[in-house]
């Protein structure tokens, strides 16, 4: 960051020692067009003393005569030369001074792109933070969802006989959640088949009796198979042999106070004379979800 922070200063330098350096030259290329013909003044009025003096008057004529010529000659040569030079040193003057602009434009772009990769950079840390934030309301909120929702399950279930002996069901709904348990929906249905299980149990009828209501936190609703359902007696046979099981299972579906969803489900069964007779119920190995 220090090393972006000095482009432009370095920038500066360069920019200002090329003006000294043109100006310079300038100066200089001036200087010495002023120096050159006094040079040769003083050089041709030398010449001519050492070569004319001590002649007659018709020689010394034509001596400075040749070498007020000659100096002209120089003198021109001189001054094309010079001009010439002017025009090399203005050409190499125009040339340092478009390296200069080059180098002080090629520094501000330089410049310019590193603050705007740091610029970048800053918009992009910003943008995770952003979404790390929102990342976290979101788990916080989720989290605070499940913590105070709405969980109802199975607190009991046993079997009871009707006047007839046949079997009836009590389940026990509880909302073990922290807030109510909405639009809840609840049916409990019996059957008799094979243990284990190597088919799926029939649902019942949407005639089917269901309870619906709200459970409030700590609160339990209760359903019950119809009373008396009959249960044939090679089925009781097949129970007391532990030949087969007596199921019985259903679900309650609810709303959370937050609109989500949710459903639980549950299988238990009854199997062996004894467990039959005290109308004890377990919990099957499968079958039994809460979302």
């Amino acid at each position: 960051m220090l090393a972006d922070a000095a482009l432009p200063l370095i920038g500066l330098i360069f920019a200002l020692f090329i003006a000294w350096g043109v100006g310079y030259l300038g100066g200089s290329g001036q200087e010495r067009g002023r120096n050159i013909p006094r040079a040769y003044q003083q050089g041709a009025e030398q010449a001519m003393q050492r070569d004319c003096a001590g002649r007659d008057r018709g020689a010394m004529v034509r001596c400075v005569r040749d070498h007020v010529q000659a100096a002209a000659q120089t003198a021109h040569d001189e001054q094309d030369l010079s001009a010439q030079k002017r025009a090399a040193d203005s050409a190499l003057a125009a040339a340092i001074a478009a390296f200069a602009t080059l180098v002080v434009s090629v520094t501000g772009v330089v410049y310019v792109k590193r603050t705007l990769d740091a610029t970048l950079r800053a918009v992009e840390d910003t943008s995770r933070a952003t979404e790390a934030m929102l990342e976290a309301n979101a788990l916080a909120k989720d989290t605070a969802q499940r913590q105070l929702r709405a969980y109802v399950g199975v607190q009991a279930a046993w079997l009871e006989f009707s006047d007839e002996g046949e079997p009836v069901a009590h389940v026990k709904w509880k909302n073990f959640g922290q807030t109510p348990a909405l639009e809840t929906a609840s049916w409990t249905h019996s059957w008799t088949a094979e243990f284990p299980l190597r088919s799926s149990l029939p649902e019942p009828p949407e005639s089917f009796r269901k309870g619906v209501n709200v459970i409030s936190p700590g609160n339990f609703t209760e359903t019950v198979t119809p009373d008396g359902a009959p249960l044939a007696d090679r089925n009781r046979k097949s129970i007391e042999a532990e030949e087969a099981a007596f199921y019985v299972y259903g679900k309650s579906r609810y709303d959370d106070v937050f609109g989500q969803r949710h459903e639980t489900s549950f299988v238990y069964f009854c199997k062996g004379k004894s467990s039959l007779e005290r109308g004890r119920l377990a919990g099957y190995l499968v079958g039994n979800v809460q979302t």
